[in-house]
């Protein structure tokens, strides 16, 4: 749906005029599908068997895969009929900053006792416990202590909030970011009228200093099944969407990184809903935060991790058996061609080779003989990349998936 795609919102929010952003949304994407239609033409650079395998080993090196969490995949405890409609999963590690707005955020919800916050502090060195125990005394937060160490990763602490939750749907919010007025009265209602397992609000950047700046305002719509492939214009980032429960019986966020674990709300929770629904209300603030964990590891060698997570939701991909599908493949080319390469941007020519090499023998051995036929141009263009082992064309895609996805 071209409302909800990215550069259609950016340029609404700069110039508050639909048809500007509509004309603008898709001029930008025949803009890239031209530039990359003629400059595919050209020759590009390939690499070899033996040097793809070459360069393969030498980025696994770069950053090892963590070994594998087993503690994340115990099964959910079957709660029955609760009071509790909506568990809220706020993972803490060193938040004392603003973790008291966060949680005075979701306290303020006018949802009643329907509503329970699991806070996890994962291995907090500063006063961010002392806060939830203040907190927990007044009976208004579960906390959940992690006592293995993880490196402040958030996909632990959600996981082991997961395991707590009683509510038949799951919210998820960052210990520095704050859930807007009215924000689990829209979801829920949406999410009860329409019989969506996931319904993505809008969200709104918030600096350090405590101000607001532009928001990402989605349309009303619906996405049903998986044939609703445009459901990936949707962010795949873990909060400003209310989920069902269920969708997490047998799916965990990928443990043991420190970054770039959220590629699993595309890969596998969004295929495992039935239906997808988006709100125009904005629901969530997140705060821009430039030393975060993942801006700081994009353009190190940290980045790799973009793919051993693509190898570790492929293994879940078979454990849960979900369907080889068209939304599959999608999926798989759009975390391959294009969010791996924009980790791994900043690192050395060498290095970027390497992941596009890791990348191309993950794509070979896990596509097959799929053919991109029917598919969107973008993803054409990447299956050619990967298949065809052209390192310059996977740059190419990289820089302009944006705008013709």
């Amino acid at each position: 749906m071209l409302r909800n795609q990215r550069a259609y919102q950016f340029i609404y929010d700069w110039t508050k005029n639909r048809c500007a952003a509509a004309v603008g949304a898709w001029g930008g994407r025949m803009v890239g599908r031209a530039a990359v239609g003629l400059l595919g033409c050209l020759k590009k650079e390939q690499m070899s068997e033996n040097a793809l395998l070459q360069a393969a080993e030498a980025a696994k090196k770069c950053y090892l895969r963590p070994a594998a969490d087993t503690d994340g995949w115990q099964a959910l405890q079957p709660f029955g009929q609760t009071e509790v409609l909506v568990s809220v999963i706020v993972p803490v590690h060193n938040g004392e900053k603003d973790l008291r707005q966060c949680l005075n955020s979701i306290l303020a919800q006018e949802c009643g006792s329907t509503v329970e916050i699991i806070a996890v502090n994962d291995n907090s060195t500063d006063s961010s416990g002392d806060i939830l125990e203040e907190y927990a005394n007044w009976g208004e937060v579960r906390r959940v202590e992690l006592t293995k160490e993880t490196g402040g990763s958030a996909a632990k602490a959600r996981n082991a909030g997961i395991l707590q939750a009683k509510g038949e749907y799951l919210l998820f919010v960052d210990c520095d970011d704050v859930l807007l007025p009215g924000a689990i009265s829209a979801l829920l209602q949406k999410a009860q009228q329409t019989g969506a397992d996931i319904v993505q609000g809008g969200w709104q950047y918030l600096d350090g200093d405590g101000k607001f700046g532009a928001a990402q305002r989605f349309a009303e719509h619906i996405y049903e099944k998986r044939t609703a492939y445009d459901c990936l214009d949707l962010p795949g980032t873990p909060w400003a969407k209310l989920y069902r429960r269920s969708l997490f019986d047998e799916i965990r966020f990928p443990a043991g990184y420190t970054c770039f674990e959220d590629a699993v709300i595309h890969f596998l929770i969004f295929p495992a809903a039935e239906k997808i629904a988006s709100i125009s209300q904005v629901v969530y603030a997140w705060r821009r935060n430039a030393n975060g964990i993942t801006f700081t590891s994009q353009g190190t060698k940290k980045a790799v991790q973009a793919y051993w997570i693509v190898e570790e939701l492929l293994e879940q991909h078979r454990r849960i058996k979900q369907p080889w599908d068209e939304l599959f493949y999608r999926n798989l080319t759009l975390q391959l061609s294009n969010y791996c390469y924009v980790c791994v941007a900043g690192l050395t020519e060498e290095e970027k080779q390497g992941v596009f090499a890791c990348c191309c023998l993950l794509y070979q051995k896990n596509a097959g003989d799929y053919e991109a036929k029917h598919a969107p141009f973008a993803v054409r263009t990447a299956h050619r990349a990967l298949m065809t082992s052209e390192y310059g064309l996977w740059k190419l895609q990289g820089k302009w998936f944006p705008l013709i996805a």
